[in-house]
């Protein structure tokens, strides 16, 4: 019984024994699990420290980009170099957290970097004296910016002297001097940005690492891509306006040459014009003059003798009538002379063919007084005459033109004279200006005219199935003595009414009119009379040529 009871405990025991040592090797496998996840926590919390870190500098890194990128914006939106400058500025300061900013500009006529802009924490007697900052070119070495990639550093531990010394010139005991060069490499100025002493532990420090200067450096960049875009700008509208100056000169140059050469095409169709006029007067007066001397002579003898001729008829004729008388039975050859010459006949019609003679006659005589009239190539100079026998000698040369044709009613003409003291004038040529004039008023009834405008074409044809007329009115005032002369033709189309008096003009068909007639009339009147001829006319109302002569009169 002992036995079995001990050998029960002993195997009670060894189980137990067996139990506790796969609890400790459970413990040991379950101590050394936990050992590794808490190693793998660890390391998951180192990861994520170094995850928040990394957002951290990718967050710092996007807002400095976003920054830039606002930079650049606004950059991009001026040409205000000054504008350009400031916003730099600002941006040097409160976005990149340095205490001081300066921009200097080189200056090519004086080879000196100039302050041009500058911002951050000064004192009022610092401001002064930035204010009059200037470094020389020749003091100034470049050597530095090509050796540090466009940059140079000075800090306290700097062993440049220069960079040292201007500490004192440029207010600030570390900064950072960038170049700002032109596309040409050219220099266009130096932005410098730093910090005092007492800030510095405030303010963005300056070090060795280029990671630290990215965002200064990737701001000059844009600054000084933005300068040189304005410069090219500023270039290409000073060449613009440069050419456009000179377009403006050249076409200034043209205008005034076209003027010049419209004023010499204006005096030579005006000389050319006088010397038509001259010749076609001295011709026209020749040719009259000639005409008329050649006619006044046979004239003058045919009616010198009609007088005799009548007389003497007269007389034969009273000599048969006695005979007749006295002796009233003649001879049988006599008898039959008498009949077949019908002599009662005869002697009734003689008187009257002397009497048609003399009025022929007489006739011819008033048509060449009219001619020598017309041409006055006697009267040269200005002299006393009878306007309006002037106007009668020109009516009675153009009465051929007045006369009923074919297909055309005459033309009648109505004086209404006023009473007109002897004028001082050029007469030969008024004559002219009264024979162009009348012409012109003829030929406008008698030859139809272009109108443009339906309306006006309407007019017109009504008005020309009316009689022509041509009014011919004279009246004296104070100074001057007008001569209107009308007609009531189809009218002038206001669409040409400003050019009639211009040389060459004319509207009818090619080899009926040269366009002188009326240029003529205006120089003889305004130029040579100091005068006036004006025009009024309206489609389908015939037109009014108003001749004002200011001459001088007898007393």
């Amino acid at each position: 019984m002992t036995s079995f009871t001990q050998q029960s405990l002993l195997t009670t025991r060894n189980v137990k024994t067996v139990q506790l040592e796969q609890m400790q090797a459970k413990i040991a496998m379950l101590e050394s699990q936990n050992k590794q996840l808490s190693e793998e926590v660890k390391q998951l919390v180192i990861a994520e420290n170094k995850l928040y870190v990394f957002q951290a500098q990718l967050d710092e890194q996007v807002s400095a980009y976003r920054k830039l990128y606002d930079l650049g914006k606004a950059l991009n939106q001026t040409l205000d170099i000054d504008e350009v400058l400031s916003l730099t500025n600002r941006f040097v300061i409160y976005e990149l957290a340095y205490e001081r900013c300066l921009i200097l500009r080189f200056n090519s006529r004086t080879h000196c970097f100039e302050i041009q802009s500058f911002d951050g924490y000064y004192e009022a007697p610092e401001i002064a004296l930035v204010d009059s900052l200037s470094i020389s070119a020749s003091s100034f070495s470049p050597e530095q910016f090509k050796s540090t990639r466009g940059y140079c550093l000075c800090q306290e531990s700097c062993a440049d002297p220069q960079l040292t010394e201007w500490r004192t010139v440029f207010g600030m005991d570390e900064y950072v001097m960038f170049e700002l060069r032109q596309e040409a490499d050219q220099p266009i100025g130096l932005l410098i940005a730093g910090n005092t002493a007492a800030m510095a532990k405030y303010q963005t420090r300056i070090s060795e690492d280029e990671d630290g200067l990215l965002g200064l450096a990737n701001a000059v960049s844009q600054v000084t891509a933005t300068i040189n875009n304005v410069n090219s700008y500023r270039a290409l509208e000073q060449e613009r306006s440069h050419l456009e100056n000179r377009v403006t000169a050249r076409t200034q140059d043209l205008n005034d040459k076209n003027e010049s050469l419209q004023s010499t095409l204006a005096a030579l169709q005006q000389t050319q014009a006088q010397l038509v006029q001259s010749e076609k007067m001295s011709g026209l007066g020749q040719l009259v003059a000639g005409i008329a001397h050649e006619i006044n002579n046979p004239v003058n003898f045919i009616y010198g003798n009609l007088k005799h001729a009548s007389g003497h008829t007269e007389d034969l004729l009273a000599l048969l009538g006695s005979y007749q008388t006295h002796h009233p039975n003649p001879h049988a050859d006599v008898q039959d002379l008498l009949e077949d010459i019908e002599f009662d006949f005869l002697a009734e019609d003689l008187p009257k063919v002397m009497t048609s003679m003399k009025m022929g006659a007489t006739r011819i005589k008033e048509i060449v007084l009219s001619l020598r009239t017309f041409s006055r190539m006697d009267e040269a100079e200005m002299k006393f005459v009878d306007i309006h026998t002037g106007i009668d000698s020109t009516l009675l040369i153009l009465d051929h033109k007045l006369k009923a044709k074919a297909g055309q009613p005459a033309l009648s003409i109505v004086k209404d004279y006023g009473e007109l003291p002897q004028v001082e004038c050029y007469a030969g040529q008024l004559n002219q200006v009264f024979m162009n004039l009348l012409s012109n008023a003829i030929d406008a009834m008698t030859v139809e005219q272009k109108v443009e405008q339906k309306v006006e074409q309407k007019v017109a044809q009504k008005a020309s199935k009316l009689p022509g007329k041509i009014t011919i009115k004279t009246s004296a005032h104070k100074d001057h003595v007008l001569i209107a002369i009308a007609d009531n033709g189809p009218g002038i189309p206001e669409a040409i009414r400003h050019k009639i008096f211009n040389p060459f003009f004319t509207t009818k068909p090619v080899g009926k009119g040269t366009g002188l007639g009326l240029s003529i009339s205006y120089q003889i009147v305004c130029d040579r009379h100091k005068g006036s001829l004006t025009c009024e006319s309206q489609a389908g109302q015939g037109t009014q040529f108003i001749n004002s002569n200011p001459v001088r009169t007898t007393h």
